[in-house]
């Protein structure tokens, strides 16, 4: 399965790019579909939201780093209209838009695959389910109310991808 190859050394690790590649990273997330929300979680076992982007990345031959804030300072930023499939998706702490504390990863259309703590599983979602509007009404950068949690919170969004 996918998932065997994450124990690649830096050495294995092969250039990414086209669309293959990127499919074959949402099908290592969406393996995980169903699983626990396991905070600080890298393994089939349970992830959390960075973790199930790392474990996805890594099933490619790619490491991203350990957290969401990490992965958003390394990523190249996108607008919408470049998002594609496998990009990542980057929340903010409620209030704070410079302090990313969440990852998804985009796939396709209106599509989000999340490992989400306050759903306690990882999870398939879409823009509109989350925050109340589709994706062609976002743009990076902007400030949204997400509706994921116990209460309504404004966060920032911002796109980026490693490709």
């Amino acid at each position: 399965p996918v998932i065997g190859h994450v124990g690649l050394n830096p050495q294995a690790v092969r250039r990414l790019g086209g669309p293959a590649d990127r499919g074959r990273i949402l099908q290592t997330a969406r393996q995980l579909l169903g699983g626990p929300y396991v905070w600080g979680g890298r393994a089939p076992s349970g992830v959390d939201c960075s973790g199930l982007s790392s474990l996805s990345y890594r099933s490619e031959g790619l490491d991203l780093p350990r957290d969401a804030h990490e992965q958003f300072l390394r990523a190249k930023p996108v607008k919408r209209a470049e998002l594609g499939y496998a990009d990542l998706i980057f929340l903010s702490k409620p209030g704070k838009p410079k302090q990313i504390n969440h990852v998804m990863l985009y796939a396709g259309s209106d599509a989000i695959l999340e490992s989400r703590q306050s759903a306690g599983k990882t999870l398939e979602t879409s823009f509109t389910e989350r925050f109340g509007k589709p994706l062609s009404e976002i743009e990076s950068g902007d400030t949204l109310v997400d509706l994921s949690g116990p209460k309504p919170e404004k966060r920032a969004i911002y796109f980026g991808t490693y490709f």
